[in-house]
């Protein structure tokens, strides 16, 4: 990874390096699903695609994501697993619940 800027994760607050050459979006997302993959492993979180809290405790029982290199809930799972057999395209990340919820924060820390 290139050097470039970095942002706070909203979990816990800790700062993550996001890569210079893409789009400030695609940035914070990237650096966002890679701490959320952590923080799973560590406490039982939301499902970062649809929000809800059907994540099951042990968190590599729950559906590893066609979109992304992160587990979310078994309902988002088997959706993808469905787009991927009707070669339909999945949810792209940028409309995940919870990165909506951090773009938000982001916009709102411009204004």
């Amino acid at each position: 990874m290139s050097k470039g800027k970095t942002c706070s994760c909203p979990v816990c607050g800790h700062a993550f390096a996001v890569e210079d050459g893409v789009s400030p979006e695609e940035r914070l997302i990237a650096g966002f699903i890679s701490l959320y993959a952590k923080h799973q492993k560590e406490k039982q979180l939301p499902c970062p695609r649809c929000g809800e809290n059907s994540m099951r405790t042990t968190v590599t029982s729950n559906a590893l994501s066609r979109v992304e290199d992160i587990y979310i809930c078994d309902a988002c799972g088997i959706e993808e697993a469905m787009c991927e057999t009707f070669r339909d395209s999945p949810k792209p990340v940028e409309e995940w619940v919870l990165m909506k919820v951090l773009l938000n924060i982001r916009q709102a820390g411009k204004k």
